[in-house]
C-alpha cells in the first residue's frame, strides 16, 4: 500500500464528527484540486505491505478507522484486503473518496463501511466532471 501517514485523531467531518479514530492516509490522487489540503499525500508516501499497515494500526486504540488520501480507491484491492482483515476490530470504517472512481465503489460496497464522498465542483478541480455515473451507482449500493 502507498501510505502517507497513520495517526490517531478526532473525526472532524461528516456524520461521525467527534469520533476518536485512527486515520490511514494513502498516497496518490487522480485529481489535482487547486485547494487540496493534503497535496503532500500525492507524492510523499512509502510502500508498505498490508501486514505492516495492520501492525501499525494496532498501535492505536480506536473504535473507528478512517481510510483517506489522496484517493484511497486508487488502491481498491489493497483496501479490500485490509478491510477484510481488520473489520472485526473496528465498530466503524469510513472510506473518504472523491467519488470519481465509480467502477471501484462497488468493490467496497460489499463491506460494512461508510462511504464519505467529497464531491468536487468544476471550480475546485479545474475541469467539468460528469457525476451522473456516481449518482446511478449510489442508488445501486445505498443499502
Amino acid at each position: 500500500m502507498k501510505v502517507c501517514e497513520i495517526y490517531k485523531s478526532i473525526q472532524g467531518e461528516g456524520r461521525y464528527i467527534g469520533t476518536p479514530s485512527v486515520f490511514l492516509r494513502l498516497g496518490e490522487c487522480n485529481l489535482n484540486c487547486k485547494y487540496c489540503d493534503t497535496k503532500h499525500s500525492w507524492k510523499n508516501y512509502r510502500d508498505l505491505k498490508v501486514e505492516d499497515v495492520i501492525r501499525k494500526l494496532e498501535e492505536y486504540r480506536a473504535k473507528a478507522l478512517s481510510i483517506t488520501g489522496g484517493e484511497p480507491l486508487l488502491q481498491v484491492e489493497e483496501c479490500v484486503e485490509l478491510i477484510k482483515r481488520v473489520a472485526k476490530r473496528y465498530q466503524l470504517i469510513i472510506i473518504e473518496t472523491n467519488g470519481t472512481l465509480t467502477d471501484r465503489l462497488e468493490y467496497i460496497s460489499y463491506f460494512n463501511v461508510v462511504l464519505s464522498i467529497s464531491i468536487k465542483t468544476t471550480n475546485f478541480i479545474g475541469y467539468k466532471y460528469n457525476y451522473s455515473e456516481l449518482y446511478s451507482i449510489l442508488h445501486k449500493i445505498k443499502n
